[in-house]
């Protein structure tokens, strides 16, 4: 048997049993895992009466595949274009012997860190073996061959967010120490580095390397937009600065992180077209959407509006760590139908709509093909549901069969652990979850019932070491 089915943007699945409304709590009934697959798993053991859509389903796809895999895939190629360029370097300057050799230094020290070259290493000189190791540890240390510059935090280049991973943490390390590195050289310095870069990059070699990087640094532009991707192109110096939110920094320390992340959400990102500002407006719409739809109202107004915001968190902080998930898994379907609903938040499902879009314009930068079709379809298709759903008429059976195939079979991405984001401002690292399912209260046509849903959001790592979720 199959019920009629809604749309809507958190998958919620009414459930048959009825909650009293006066007390709406939301119930964690499952997770955190695989959508489709928690969705599959409580139909096929549960009498469910409603479904509704969760716009987080493409939230997580926006954050995760389309922003998080394309950067994933972008850094990996600078990687490897960083790699190739520093071992052409070090060809051309000796590996110091010692620390007046400032050049040769930096670049045989960026190649081993990038690289974990332990013979390389034990060829320097023992004061850049300490520095290596300063940097590798997060330690303060002086630069005895640059007698001008200041002792160094090398914290600084302790790995975060999506980082910490076993193939970009050394790309990280090696980022920072570049940075920090040629900021600090004199102007005769610098043009000597840059001297040494372009005999390097000479040849037909040294030009695919050029041509590439350029690519790549072009694609990050696009993604991450030109004041904040993690380096410019990697040919040529680079530069010291870092991606860092002023809002954050400049809202009431006494007030709790989540507070913090609010008033973000509520001035939104600026005008920039690239796809971090794009996403980043996706929370902003999120936070401030505010729907009054009859059938919310067991919940209460209040109750989806914490939903909501923890879904903006979820995805800002997956914006600053930069996450990956990948892989699709398809299970079969033995189901009934509930019927769905869609969360009524138009303005949040057209900019997740706009932010897919653009990611096609980085697909092509790097040669890809499109990837936002699908998903733009798929939002359609909500949008869609939304009107009919608001409307009070019954949707087309082929919209309903196109959502259903969507939600048993189009959200089952593996899923790794998110990792620590340490944000200015916020004291203590943050942490985005895995998909939960959830049952919320609900309203249907003046009778009070329930509903499961997903939900993500972000925890805090509290002082004494445990992790708590907002307390909105």
């Amino acid at each position: 048997m199959r019920f009629s089915s809604w749309h809507s943007g958190t998958i919620l699945v009414a459930m048959a049993s009825v909650l009293c409304a006066q007390h709406p709590v939301m119930e964690v009934l499952a997770g955190p895992g695989r959508p489709s697959t928690l969705l599959v798993e409580h139909l096929q053991k549960h009498r469910v009466t409603f479904v509704v859509v969760d716009i987080g389903l493409w939230v997580q796809e926006l954050v995760g595949s389309a922003l998080g895999g394309t950067w994933a895939n972008l850094e990996q190629q600078r990687r490897m274009q960083l790699r190739d360029l520093l071992a052409s370097m070090c060809e051309r300057l000796p590996a110091p012997a010692q620390s007046a050799d400032v050049l040769g230094g930096i670049a045989h020290v960026a190649h081993v860190l990038l690289t974990n070259d332990a013979a390389r290493a034990l060829a320097l000189a023992p004061p850049w073996r300490t520095e290596i190791a300063a940097v590798v540890n997060g330690e303060r240390a002086p630069r005895p061959w640059l007698p001008a510059a200041e002792p160094v935090d090398w914290a600084m280049a302790s790995p975060n967010g999506a980082y910490v991973s076993e193939h970009l943490e050394p790309l990280f390390r090696a980022t920072r120490y570049l940075q920090v590195s040629l900021e600090q050289l004199t102007m005769p310095q610098r043009d000597a580095w840059q001297s040494a870069v372009e005999a390097a990059t000479a040849g037909q070699q040294g030009k695919v390397l050029r041509v590439a990087a350029v690519a790549n640094d072009s694609a990050l532009r696009m993604l991450l937009g030109s004041e904040v991707g993690p380096m410019p192109a990697v040919i040529g110096p680079l530069s010291p600065g870092h991606s860092v939110d002023r809002l954050l920094l400049a809202t009431a320390d006494p007030a709790p992180w989540w507070e913090r992340l609010a008033v973000v959400h509520e001035r939104g990102p600026g005008k920039g077209s690239d796809l971090r500002t794009l996403v980043l407006r996706v929370a902003h719409e999120l936070a401030t959407e505010a729907p009054d739809d009859d059938w919310l109202a067991a919940y209460g107004h209040a109750g989806w509006r914490r939903k909501w915001l923890d879904l903006a968190d979820y995805t800002y902080v997956g914006v600053r760590e930069v996450d990956v998930l990948a892989g699709v898994l398809c299970r079969g379907e033995d189901v009934e139908r509930p019927r769905l609903l869609v969360e009524p938040l138009p303005r949040s499902f057209a900019a997740l709509q706009a932010a897919f879009r653009d990611t096609d314009a980085v697909y092509a930068a790097i040669g890809d093909a499109p990837i936002s079709t699908d998903f733009v379809q798929q939002i359609g298709d909500c949008l869609a549901l939304l009107d009919h759903q608001r409307g009070g008429t019954e949707p087309p059976m082929e919209l309903l069969d196109r959502v259903w195939q969507m939600l048993l079979h189009g959200f089952d991405q593996s899923q790794r652990d998110c990792p620590e984001t340490r944000l200015e401002g916020i004291a203590g690292p943050l942490r985005r979850t895995g998909c939960h399912l959830v049952r919320i209260p609900i309203r249907w046509r003046g009778e009070h019932t329930s509903a499961v849903a997903f939900h993500w959001w972000v925890d805090h790592r509290e002082p004494d070491g445990s992790w708590r979720r907002a307390a909105r």
